[in-house]
């Protein structure tokens, strides 16, 4: 099979701008370009703008339009949850698992720093959180935060929110932040009916522009600001707003609004279709949970291919070797490390993540590949 063009598989990393997006977006860069906080008809229109794009996004996690925060990304966003919430309860404990993203490390050494206490809990074979493990942390009666990945940027895994969730009824001293950035959009979020306390997500994750993002908070009291000097955000997130970021993330929400069943059964369908077909050499293993994972992720580690012979295989197909934060460092993925994989495990590990703009040719096209170069290193080994 020739390749008759180049392939985009790392939409975990980032994606592209839809163009219903761009389109929406653009007017507010030059012809309504008015600061959302000014009392004149340049800023009245700004802030009708952003008025309604906390309806599209709030429509999307069912949420309420008065509980979503705009944010530069999901980074900032689990910052302030982590270190807002700590700010609060400076002698309180964090939760968290050995899968998350780096930057939740890095909050939650901040919030140590401030006097909280911080335990970093396993992860099953999956990279689930156990929640035994977690119900054994929640005896003590203080003051509680989990922040957790709901779907994992690595692996694909989703953990088991409802069931994390119900523990908020037995331990009332529990609050819970969940990092959706890979998850809005491409699965079913019910902010509301979870009784969350706090999500996270970037617009770059779900066809609106990189510098975008949302805290969704249930109770503003609950934490404190991150930046302060003006009044915007409901005194919540000081900083003048970017109107035409945020005006493209609540069409992005809209969007997927009103395809999400589509595309996720779209994705699913080509997902397990790749997935079967590498599996059926057994030298592939799957990373992640086999059902229970993001419509959109493959994880794989291969057992006799190395990386630098798959390349040469898909020089115009771009996919990832760890998660975009982490590649052209020399340390090994530590997500695949909480799941049992050994370092050469790890070593020879990819992820392909599909999309919007993938079809079922790019697909068929990449597996058969992939299956070449495991049958040449299988033979060229025995």
């Amino acid at each position: 099979m020739e390749q008759k063009k180049d392939i985009y598989l790392d939409y975990h990393a980032t994606t592209p701008v839809l163009p219903e997006v761009l389109e929406a977006m653009s007017p507010y860069f030059c012809s309504h370009f008015g600061n959302a906080n000014s009392t004149h008809q340049w800023g009245w229109k700004a802030e009708m703008a952003l008025a309604k794009s906390s309806k599209q996004v709030a429509q999307l996690i069912q949420a309420k339009p008065s509980q979503v925060y705009f944010t530069s990304g999901a980074t900032e966003s689990l910052h302030w949850a982590i270190v807002g919430w700590t700010r609060k309860n400076r002698k309180g404990k964090i939760l968290t698992t050995k899968a998350e993203h780096k930057a939740t490390y890095g909050a939650c050494d901040w919030a140590q720093d401030m006097g909280a206490e911080v335990k970093i809990l396993d992860v099953d074979e999956f990279g689930r959180l156990s929640l035994d493990a977690l119900e054994a942390e929640l005896k003590e009666d203080r003051p509680t935060l989990l922040t957790f990945i709901l779907g994992n940027n690595e692996i694909g895994t989703l953990n088991p929110i409802e069931e994390i969730c119900e523990l908020k009824k037995k331990y009332s001293h529990l609050s819970i932040h969940a990092d959706a950035a890979q998850c809005v959009g491409k699965v079913a979020i019910d902010f509301s009916g979870w009784d969350l306390d706090y999500l996270c997500f970037s617009g770059h994750k779900m066809y609106a522009p990189k510098g975008i993002g949302v805290l969704v908070i249930k109770d503003k009291d609950s934490l404190t600001p991150l930046f302060f000097g003006g009044g915007q955000q409901r005194g919540m997130r000081a900083g003048t707003s970017d109107v035409p970021s945020i005006v493209a993330l609540g069409v992005a929400c809209q969007w997927a609004s009103d395809n999400m069943n589509t595309e996720k059964n779209r994705l699913i369908k080509m997902r397990d279709g790749l997935i079967n077909k590498l599996m059926s050499t057994d030298l592939v293993l799957l990373n992640g949970h086999p059902s229970e994972r993001l419509p959109n992720n493959i994880n794989v580690t291969f057992k006799k291919l190395t990386l630098d012979k798959l390349l040469l295989k898909l020089p115009k197909v771009g996919f990832s070797s760890s998660s975009a934060c982490s590649s052209g460092s020399a340390s090994l993925s530590h997500v695949l490390q909480a799941i049992g994989r050994s370092d050469q495990e790890a070593r020879q590990s990819i992820r392909f993540g599909i999309g919007y703009g993938t079809t079922q040719e790019d697909l068929d096209y990449v597996g058969e590949k992939v299956l070449e170069a495991l049958s040449e290193a299988q033979s060229f080994q025995s």
